[in-house]
């Protein structure tokens, strides 16, 4: 009697066994799905910021070819804006890197209202075009980050894995605003 308890015991341990690696399965596999779809999110943030990066730098330029003062404060703008490398760029760095090219950004509208006649420049009525759909394009991304985030964070945080993703150092990552 005692020998089919026992081995009743074992298959309800391994059924119990079984079926916690198969969820652990899916959940690994939903972890893998919502980062991957993060990761993709981050290439996109590096092509707007690298687009916005050059449409500034042609922007200033073009504020530089028609002579209109700058200050050694857009300089030092211009020049940070320069260092911007969007290739290197990490999901911790989109923040940072956001308001440095807005600061800059501002700066320049700040110029271009300030000096009237260039206001009439073809070139800088395609630019500002240009930037005003990137920024709704960031907007976007941003969003479908920040779901794709939530989902990430559902799955990494389940109770019984939890604890799984701790070991294997499965970090939490930060929203995007």
């Amino acid at each position: 009697m005692q020998d089919w308890g026992v081995k009743t015991l074992f298959w309800i341990l391994t059924f119990v066994v079984l079926v916690y690696i198969i969820f652990f399965i899916f959940v690994l596999h939903q972890v893998i799905y919502f980062s991957s779809r993060m990761n993709n999110k981050l290439k996109t943030f590096r092509i707007m910021f690298a687009e916005k990066k050059e449409i500034l730098l042609s922007l200033y330029s073009l504020y530089q070819g028609a002579k209109i003062p700058l200050t050694s404060e857009d300089e030092d703008l211009a020049t940070k804006v320069r260092w911007i490398n969007p290739d290197k760029l990490k999901i911790e760095d989109i923040s940072q890197t956001k308001n440095d090219l807005n600061a800059f950004q501002r700066k320049l509208a700040f110029i271009a209202e300030r000096e009237s006649y260039i206001k009439q420049s073809e070139d800088l009525q395609r630019y500002l075009l240009t930037l005003s759909d990137i920024e709704k394009s960031y907007h976007r991304v941003a969003a479908a980050y920040n779901n794709d985030l939530a989902g990430f964070t559902y799955w990494r945080t389940r109770a019984i894995y939890r604890w799984i993703f701790f070991i294997f150092r499965v970090k939490m990552k930060d929203r995007i605003v």
